[in-house]
């Protein structure tokens, strides 16, 4: 199996006679789909009757499928974006019809050791666009402190009637453990408020950035992604030097046309680099605490510090989903 689920034999026998037909059935655990078979067998019809003509080997496929956000999982954090990765701004019509319930974003996961491995496989994304892959914890939640201690704090203030000031820790220091923001978590988590709906003065949400891409002239993309990096922001290299203990490099070439539906006006040829700017080191070796993690898989756009001016975006939330599993 790939995935989380169950795949039950009727009948259910070591050995079977010669072109005896055995049906297969699929059972997603919570949180998952079935996708499809693979191997002897392809398709996705379930169940699904397999003759024994032969030895078979067949796998069932599982995934999760991401959700618009806008569709009651959680609220976007910003402005969502309109202008490509080099700053090619999309047609009025596309601004005004595209939303992410027109994407289909699908991811299988496992874990391995304190990592967190997978593939995201992405349909009609927008077109030429950067987004991040992010882990999101839940205030309050156990979860939450094991993914801000791999990753960041997003801290709120109670004023006494709403939570106000949301913004990141942003002292990463050199690298070293524990983490400058770390320590300022700490010294805040259990400062008492009467007056908050948690009793508590500060809110803090943990959030790991542990991968990014750009998609296709199509907005399609296939990510292998693995956690054990720890990304501050994304940039441009038109926008900042890559230093060594930066992120990877991702580079894409393409030209913008009206062969599109997203644009109205044919572009040059553009290339773009991206990367990530550290936050803990070291990089690819941040490993996830041990232990059972209950968190969002979000989507993130990338605005890149509002550049291209008009419809530049300011890092919204695109799609997520719950996820569930388990690191050692």
């Amino acid at each position: 199996m790939d995935g989380q689920g169950t795949v039950a034999r009727d009948p259910e026998k070591t050995l079977y006679n010669t072109d005896e037909v055995v049906q297969l059935t699929a059972t997603a655990e919570s949180g998952w789909s079935f996708s499809h078979w693979s191997g002897d067998y392809t398709g996705s019809d379930n169940p699904t009757s397999i003759t024994m003509d032969a030895d078979k080997t067949i796998t069932a496929h599982f995934t999760v499928f991401l959700e618009d956000l806008d569709s009651g999982l959680t609220s976007p954090t910003g402005e969502y974006r309109w202008l490509d990765v080099a700053n090619q701004p999309y047609s009025a019509t596309y601004r005004d019809n595209y939303n992410y319930t027109q994407a289909n974003v699908s991811v299988n996961y496992n874990t391995q050791g304190t990592s967190l491995t997978g593939t995201l496989q992405a349909m009609n994304l927008k077109p030429n666009f950067a987004y991040q892959l992010k882990l999101v914890g839940t205030p309050g939640a156990p979860s939450n402190e094991q993914i801000g201690l791999a990753g960041r704090w997003w801290q709120e203030e109670w004023n006494g009637t709403a939570w106000t000031n949301g913004q990141n820790l942003n002292d990463k220091g050199d690298g070293s453990s524990p983490n400058p923001n770390d320590l300022l978590y700490f010294s805040r988590r259990d400062i008492t408020d009467a007056t908050s709906p948690t009793g508590l003065h500060y809110k803090f949400t943990g959030y790991l950035l542990f991968e990014y891409f750009i998609t296709d002239e199509q907005g399609d993309a296939t990510v292998l992604f693995e956690t054990g990096s720890c990304y501050h922001v994304l940039w441009k290299t038109t926008q900042r030097t890559r230093v060594t203990d930066d992120g990877p490099l991702n580079t894409t070439t393409f030209t913008a046309t009206t062969a599109s539906p997203a644009y109205d006006v044919n572009y040059p040829e553009q290339t773009v680099d991206i990367f990530g700017e550290w936050e803990r080191l070291p990089m690819g070796n941040v490993p996830l605490a041990p232990g059972s993690y209950t968190v969002q898989l979000v989507l993130t756009e990338e605005s890149f510090h509002g550049d291209g001016g008009t419809y530049a975006g300011n890092w919204a939330a695109a799609m997520g989903a719950i996820i569930q599993f388990t690191t050692a």
